[in-house]
C-alpha cells in the first residue's frame, strides 16, 4: 500500500480528479511555510521606528538579537540577569493590562550590530562556541555599550 501523499495519493483511485487537501494537512503545510519564511528573513526584518531627540532611529525586540547572535530570547534574558550582557537602554511604554503590567525591551541597530560583531570575534557565533564565562565578551560589551546608542 502506498503512503499518504504520493504520486499515487495525488488523484482518486482510477479517476484524473485531484484529491483535495484535507484541513488539518493544509494547516500543517501553512504552519511550515511560515516558520520557514520566518527563519529565512534577517533578524532586522521588522523594525520599530521612534524618534529620540528628534533623530529617527529603528529599534528591535529581543527576538531580533536573539536571531542575530543564533539563541533563543529565553538565552539572552538569562544572560542580561546573570550580568553577561547590559541591560536594554531602550523600551517601550507599559502595557497597562498585560502580565505584569510589562513593557518590550529594545535595542538599536548599532547595539545589536556592535553585539554581534563581539560575538563573532570572541568565537561565540561558531556551531560549537565556548563558554561565555571563558571569553573576553561581557568586558568588550560593557565598554562599548557607552558608545553605542
Amino acid at each position: 500500500m502506498a503512503a499518504f501523499g504520493t504520486l499515487q495519493d495525488e488523484y482518486y483511485p482510477g479517476s484524473k480528479q485531484k484529491r483535495r487537501e484535507s484541513r488539518q494537512a493544509r494547516r500543517e503545510r501553512l504552519v511550515d511555510e511560515r516558520r520557514a519564511a520566518r527563519e529565512e528573513e534577517g533578524w532586522d526584518a521588522h523594525p520599530k521606528k521612534a524618534a529620540i531627540n528628534g533623530v529617527s532611529m529603528e529599534f528591535f525586540p529581543v527576538g531580533a538579537l536573539a536571531k542575530a547572535l543564533g539563541r533563543d530570547s529565553v538565552t539572552i534574558r538569562a544572560w542580561m540577569r546573570k550580568g553577561w550582557l547590559p541591560r536594554n537602554t531602550f523600551q517601550t511604554p507599559a502595557v497597562i493590562g498585560s502580565r505584569g503590567n510589562a513593557s518590550r525591551r529594545l535595542w538599536s541597530r548599532t547595539q545589536i550590530e556592535g553585539i554581534v560583531a563581539i560575538a563573532r570575534e570572541e568565537g561565540l557565533l561558531l556551531s560549537h562556541p565556548p563558554r561565555i564565562q571563558t571569553t573576553n565578551f561581557t568586558q568588550r560589551v560593557f565598554a562599548a555599550w557607552k558608545t553605542w546608542r
